[in-house]
């Protein structure tokens, strides 16, 4: 299993695009994050 834990992420230091999220994934199970790209 893996466990995050309040985990934030973005492309630049100041422009965080995903905040303080938490979840486990069981063994042989898949998550997928998916959102606006920003292509045209």
């Amino acid at each position: 299993m893996i466990e995050l834990k309040n985990v934030s992420y973005g492309y630049e230091k100041k422009k965080t695009i995903i905040k303080e999220v938490s979840c486990k994934i069981e063994q042989g199970k898949f998550i997928c994050v998916i959102g606006k790209n920003g292509s045209r």
